[in-house]
């Protein structure tokens, strides 16, 4: 009987052991951990075409490959002063799979917005006059672009439920 209960606390703290955490400790030191490396996140570059509190869903609606990571996502932890519009650059380190993707931001670039040549609004200026007034969820951008010929910006936005609705800007202020 002693025996097996040898062989059990035995196992039982092998087990434990193997378990555990695998990082040295450093008891009673001031060392802090290593800071992540801002070269290993990921980021998405896209629109903000909708906003919440600190969560905004940006969307890219130009990928070169549809993948996870450029795919449409919302993001948490971004600053109030992003607007419906702004193109940015997030960087984040685990995105949900979801759809869309779900983030922690860790860093939030807003990015010049473009004007195209002939234009007299910008890239920003058309989005926020197009989908700030708008009852649409979750809206996932899937064409946007300046007609140089007709003087007008062409937006066509899906839902994830499969509605499909679509503007037609003039470019004028």
């Amino acid at each position: 009987m002693k025996r097996k209960l040898a062989l059990i606390i035995t196992i039982s703290t092998i087990g434990l052991y193997a378990c555990g955490n695998d990082q040295p400790t450093t008891s009673g030191s001031n060392e802090q951990p290593p800071k992540e490396d801002p070269a290993t996140s990921m980021q998405l570059e896209g629109y903000v075409v909708e906003k919440t509190a600190n969560t905004v869903l940006v969307v890219n609606p130009n990928p070169k490959e549809a993948t996870q990571s450029n795919g449409p996502a919302y993001f948490s932890n971004t600053p109030d002063t992003l607007k419906i519009g702004d193109k940015v650059s997030i960087s984040y380190d685990v995105m949900l799979e979801s759809y869309p993707g779900q983030a922690e931001a860790k860093a939030v670039n807003v990015l010049e917005s473009h004007k195209p040549s002939g234009a007299d609004l910008t890239e920003e200026q058309v989005l926020n006059k197009a989908l700030s007034n708008k009852e649409l969820k979750t809206p996932i951008l899937s064409v946007f672009h300046y007609n140089k010929e007709t003087d007008t910006w062409k937006i066509q936005v899906d839902s994830i439920m499969g509605e499909k609705e679509e503007f037609i800007i003039e470019d004028k202020y």
